[in-house]
């Protein structure tokens, strides 16, 4: 499956970075737990797991992740269908002290 290389490529780069000293930020939908999960157990605390969701479409129409499972313990949760981008992008800084 080209999703789960996809992911797979952009975790070992990540924890390449990681380990040199770097802050690593990883965008992307890994739809499936156990990668996500193994994942948080590579990088351990320092990792975040941040769950961004809205209900409007936003090009759904080019988006196909099925298979997706939501996170259910551990991650921060922004819901862009009550906020804006910035104000989505406030509360993560300040949940990240950044």
């Amino acid at each position: 499956n080209g999703r789960v290389v996809n992911v797979g490529t952009a975790q070992r780069i990540a924890h390449y970075l990681h380990n040199q000293g770097h802050d690593v930020i990883v965008s992307l939908v890994a739809p499936y737990v156990d990668q996500r999960e193994d994942f948080k157990a590579l990088i351990g605390e320092d990792f975040k797991e941040i769950y961004v969701h809205t209900t409007e479409a936003r090009e759904r129409d080019h988006f196909r992740a099925i298979a997706y499972v939501p996170p259910v313990d551990n991650y921060i949760d922004l819901d862009t269908t009550v906020d804006t981008p910035e104000e989505s992008f406030t509360k993560l800084k300040t949940i990240l002290n950044l």
